[in-house]
């Protein structure tokens, strides 16, 4: 039979060619119908039409670029209850979900696609299972490398309840969202060096309890944001990440707590470089940049107790916003050249701690609290050459303290 697979653990090519025959079926190739149950290194050497099974640990199946093809339903290539699999240069595509991944462990998912998988019901809502690219539960100790996932209903690349996973140098491009990380056990994922472009949702998104290194990864014309840290997540590092053309770069909301931002850039979002509200509260940013946004980060909605140090934000609209934000501290940042302000307290941001930042050039005005905000600390800042003031404070705030500053022009102060 021509169309079909070459088994590299089969010495005897009359065997090789009977197990071809029992697997694959002329009729099954035809309707799209056929289960490849791989339980020995095994090699594509022509497309196949079907799902496939990796029945056997320790095994390795290389597709050579040839395409996995479903008919909109089932699983591409299923890999459950497995350790030591290795999935290579399969093109996977029209099923509910590319690539299943579950309870599995110290396997590999290396140069696949995966791509036009869809929805089980046209009226469903797009969820982790249903249209996704690569989708992974309770697994650990994989690696997925080089692959690429396009175009799905749903996620690109979703991890669920799976910890200590590797993804490394993928691409996910045009799917709700690109890589999500969620749920109770996703502890110490690292996610290096991945491109998340022009996805609905969100680049890259961690939600729950599901600490995650995200280092040197690129998000750029995402629908909602570069990248997410939702519902609590607690002890993500997000490092040297770039996050631009979407509506906000980076955002910390839904009590998101105890999460550090370094060395990232956030350019040209609609909206905010960085955001964090709705109760983020006790993260660290420091050292990160917000260049051509409309604002350059902002703190509000209840968020609290979060640092902001030696960052910088210029030539956007805004640099530092506080709004309804309480007990923060802004240390040693830099808020120059932007077209309107450089650090604004409003909406009753109270109890916050604004210290040794440089305020310079801006459109209108330096530094300013208003509207409320009260009981706030600015010391030993700096703000001049402003347009309109280097410092501000309206009368409808009170308590607020000003210390060893070095203001220009001053009102109400």
């Amino acid at each position: 039979m021509s169309k079909a697979l070459t088994s590299r653990t089969l010495a005897v090519s009359l065997f090789a060619v009977a197990l071809l025959l029992a697997l694959l079926p002329a009729q099954a190739l035809a309707d799209g119908t056929a289960t490849l149950r791989v339980t020995s290194d095994t090699t594509l050497t022509d497309d196949f039409s079907g799902n496939v099974v990796i029945a056997k640990d320790s095994v390795t199946l290389d597709c050579q670029g040839h395409s996995i093809v479903g008919n909109g339903n089932g699983r591409g290539v299923l890999v459950d209850k497995r350790s030591g699999v290795t999935v290579r240069n399969c093109d996977v595509s029209n099923f509910v979900t590319g690539f299943m991944v579950t309870s599995t462990s110290q396997s590999t998912f290396e140069n696949n696609n995966a791509h036009d998988n869809v929805l089980a019901n046209p009226n469903q809502t797009p969820g982790w299972i249903s249209g996704a690219g690569f989708w992974m539960q309770s697994s650990s100790g994989n690696t997925f490398r080089g692959n690429e996932a396009y175009d799905n209903t749903s996620d690109g690349f979703d991890a669920l309840n799976s910890p200590s996973n590797l993804f490394e140098g993928n691409n996910a491009h045009r799917n709700l969202a690109g890589f999500f990380v969620g749920g109770d056990r996703s502890t110490s994922n690292i996610l290096r060096d991945n491109t998340a472009a022009s996805n609905d949702a969100a680049g890259f998104y961690v939600v729950g309890d599901a600490p995650t290194l995200l280092v040197e990864n690129r998000a750029t014309a995402n629908g909602r944001a570069g990248f997410i840290i939702d519902g609590g997540s607690a002890g993500n590092q997000l490092e040297r990440n770039v996050a631009a053309d979407s509506e906000v770069g980076f955002v910390l909301t839904s009590n998101a707590s105890g999460n550090r931002l370094a060395d990232n850039q956030a350019s040209s979002n609609s909206e905010w470089g960085f955001l964090l509200d709705f109760g983020a509260h006790d993260n660290v940013l420091s050292n990160n940049t917000a260049t051509g946004n409309f604002g350059g980060y902002a703190i509000a909605n209840g968020a609290s107790s979060n640092e902001l140090e030696e960052n910088v934000a210029e030539h956007n609209t805004g640099g530092f916003v506080l709004s309804g934000a309480t007990d923060n501290v802004l240390r040693a940042n830099a808020a120059n050249e932007n077209g309107d302000f450089g650090i604004v307290l409003r909406q009753s941001s109270n109890g916050n701690t604004v210290v040794a930042n440089t305020a310079n050039s801006n459109g209108f005005i330096g530094i300013a609290a208003g509207e409320g905000s009260s009981f706030n600390t600015f010391d030993n800042n700096t703000a001049l050459g402003n347009t309109t003031f280097d410092a501000a404070q309206q009368v409808s705030t009170t308590g607020n303290v000003w210390t060893n500053n070095t203001f220009g022009t001053t009102s109400g102060i």
